[in-house]
């Protein structure tokens, strides 16, 4: 819906993780181009995001950084 942010691949490259200015983090599988997981962001749109294993950190203009579990959507 809005400009994506933030963008990269899992270590395992099966998975693409964006960030997006709409207030979204989206899991999507790399090999079939499907979306499995949607996660809203409570402090809105994302400025910046950063993967590493299977946690994604996103940085809002708030100055505030939340870190998700990818595969719980667990803060």
């Amino acid at each position: 819906r809005r400009a994506v942010t933030g963008l990269a691949f899992t270590s395992d490259s099966q998975q693409i993780v964006t960030a997006s200015a709409d207030g979204t983090l989206k899991v999507w599988s790399a090999t079939k181009g499907d979306l499995a997981r949607t996660l809203e962001l409570d402090a809105g749109g994302a400025t910046a995001m950063a993967l590493a294993g299977r946690h994604a950190v996103t940085g809002h203009s708030d100055g505030s950084i939340v870190i998700f579990d990818i595969d719980t959507a667990s803060r």
